[in-house]
């Protein structure tokens, strides 16, 4: 079995089992089974946030939507900033709390996405993506849990 190491130095990571450069916490994170899950859900909610990010900045539906749900155009600036900086805190080897409190962020936005849907009348299929949203992202929290037991 092979052990990845994170090193903390320069934002590299490098496949010794040996660095001293590691993350506490993240020393020695086993590639195995568990890996390929994490990275495939983990990618997805990641490309899901900064896709979202990128149209909040850039598309002028977006900012329509934002003023049909009600909320002032600021809103939607730092909702795509936080989901930049949430989505480089999920692919990046940060320490595992920032992880946790990255997690839960997203959780109450997946959440507060969809109560905001339903509550202004929107259909049921622009309600269903926030949920949709919120149950790959419980399975990418599930497999980075069961990673970390295999220290």
């Amino acid at each position: 079995m092979s052990y990845l190491n994170v090193p903390w130095y320069g934002g590299c990571a490098l496949l010794c089992p040996h660095s001293a450069y590691c993350i506490p916490g993240m020393e020695r994170i086993l590639v195995n089974k568990n890996s390929i899950p994490y990275w495939a859900l983990t990618g997805l909610v990641s490309a899901f946030m900064v896709f979202s990010a990128v149209m909040y900045l850039t598309a002028d539906q977006m900012a329509a939507a934002f003023r049909h749900l009600g909320f002032p155009d600021y809103f939607r600036v730092e909702l795509a900033i936080a989901k930049l900086i949430g989505a480089a805190a999920l692919l990046l080897p940060v320490p595992p709390r920032i992880k946790e409190w990255t997690y839960a962020g997203f959780g109450i936005t997946f959440v507060s996405a969809f109560i905001a849907h339903t509550s202004s009348g929107d259909p049921m299929a622009a309600a269903s993506a926030p949920v949709i949203a919120l149950l790959v992202l419980m399975g990418s929290y599930v497999t980075y849990h069961r990673r970390l037991a295999k220290v």
